[in-house]
């Protein structure tokens, strides 16, 4: 049995700002990789290159990250591994919000306003980035 709007809303529509308190600069949420730091961006970042290598993804993967949270995994794919199919979908608008608020002409990312975001080059035409 999923979860529906309303039951992700009470854990994770809190406040982004309550998140922030806690989790590393990308809002990596759920495990971190602590091999050889005790810095929580380190282990973050090694934890999101763990992902990478193991399920090896190449440059022209097609990656749909559901539950991507705040898009930690699907940025660092396609902005620090040049993923070029890369999307993610939340239930939970709060997220889906922060995702967009990190606007930039320029970005890669894009963002779909059925709360999901990609890299560029899907339909979408709303851009999206997130600082690294």
């Amino acid at each position: 049995m999923g979860s529906t709007q309303e039951q992700v809303a009470v854990s994770y529509d809190v406040d982004n700002e309550f998140f922030r308190l806690w989790l590393d600069e990308r809002m990596s949420y759920t495990c971190a990789l602590f091999e050889g730091t005790e810095n929580l961006e380190e282990a973050q970042g090694k934890k999101l290159a763990w992902l990478y290598n193991a399920a090896h993804v190449t440059k022209d993967a097609s990656v749909l990250d559901i539950g991507c949270g705040w898009g930690a995994n699907i940025e660092y794919l396609a902005l620090m591994r040049g993923t070029k199919d890369v999307h993610g979908i939340t239930l939970s608008p709060a997220q889906f919000a922060e995702i967009q608020n990190a606007t930039s002409p320029a970005s890669p990312l894009t963002a779909c306003p059925i709360s999901s975001i990609s890299r560029q080059g899907t339909s979408s035409s709303t851009r999206s980035s997130r600082s690294a």
